[in-house]
């Protein structure tokens, strides 16, 4: 029971004010079985790595998934064990007010991340786009095509080639995309 309180409910949804159960057996279903009985060990710590995931504030949206998922905050491990402000302070009335404000509140702060966002892309792409040098070939250069991780050689490993030619450019695809050719005219398919 207390590792499914903390695999499904805690590192989901926060911790429970009260937790009421009828002790069933449910709990201990075929797919859990298997998946105690799986030799990987991240299994066990995926639920803790989620957790961190979930309640981490992003710096693009600068909210955490959590609080974009519920409109609130969750109530980390630690709150219950020390007195803070949020768990000393609790009146079960008025965080039911607060809940249903927040509910109210949670499409406008989805909202407002949705605009963080795109902000934040936009920065990414101006600080990516300020390091790029426009480059154009004419048909009949020869240039170097970069080796992608579907057509690299697996046995090459780390130290496997980065670039792959020399191949002659045949005609301009747009957007800086040219169609290639080797050496003894064969085109080059997309990778």
């Amino acid at each position: 029971m207390k590792r499914f309180l903390w695999k499904s409910i805690i590192t989901r949804f926060g911790i429970p004010w009260a937790v009421i159960s009828d002790n069933g057996t449910q709990f201990e279903d075929g797919i859990k079985k298997r998946l105690e009985e799986a030799k990987g060990k991240w299994v066990e710590e995926l639920p803790s790595v989620l957790w961190t995931h979930r309640t981490t504030k992003r710096r693009s949206t600068e909210e955490t998934p959590f609080a974009l998922a519920y409109g609130v905050e969750a109530v980390i491990p630690l709150e219950v064990g020390l007195p803070t402000t949020r768990t000393t302070e609790f009146d079960v009335e008025e965080n039911e007010l607060s809940l249903r404000k927040d509910l109210n509140l949670v499409e406008e702060r989805r909202n407002l991340a949705t605009v963080r966002l795109a902000s934040y892309q936009h920065q990414m792409k101006r600080g990516y786009d300020k390091n790029i040098r426009p480059r154009s070939f004419q048909v009949g250069d020869l240039v170097l095509r970069k080796v992608m991780a579907n057509t690299k050689n697996p046995n090459d490993g780390k130290l496997g080639p980065n670039w792959e030619g020399p191949y002659k450019v045949t005609s301009f695809a747009g957007a800086g995309a040219y169609r290639l050719a080797d050496l003894n005219g064969k085109s080059v398919l997309r990778p």
